[in-house]
């Protein structure tokens, strides 16, 4: 189910500090505030935690959140992104952007990562406008 729904578009996978229901991560909130904005340029989020799936559950997340217990799937992917390990989120949160092929475009940190998202999808999207603007080559 979730690769026919993130095939041909884009998604960002956002990897969130462990937090206790039932209080709500700050980056989780963000994201439900900019929902609109990510369907307007057709991103797919999706945030990832190292809690148990009912404590996921409790938050009744408006987007999608992956519940990783056993913090596998959140060391391996952090550390092939160069982010480190869970340790890491100790910082605060971290975003793997990709394009609609699932290739990394690149990882941000930082306090309005949905706002940063946002700005990186919009540049990617300005570029390939000009270029499908241009005539087809006759052959």
């Amino acid at each position: 189910m979730f690769y026919e729904r993130v095939t041909g578009r884009k998604t960002v996978l956002i990897f969130v500090p462990p937090i206790q229901p039932p209080l709500r991560p700050p980056v989780l909130l963000a994201c439900e505030k900019a929902l609109d904005d990510f369907a307007a340029v057709g991103v797919d989020p999706f945030l990832i935690d190292v809690m148990p799936p009912a404590a996921v559950q409790a938050m009744k997340p408006k987007t999608r959140f992956w519940a990783d217990p056993e913090g596998k799937t959140t060391d391996a992917l952090l550390t092939q992104l160069g982010a480190g390990d869970r340790n890491a989120l100790a910082q605060g949160p971290v975003a793997a952007v990709l394009d609609s092929n699932q290739r990394l475009i690149t990882v941000l940190t930082g306090d309005d990562l949905p706002g940063l998202i946002l700005n990186v999808y919009a540049g990617r999207t300005h570029g390939r406008t000009e270029k499908s603007q241009r005539p087809a080559r006759r052959f």
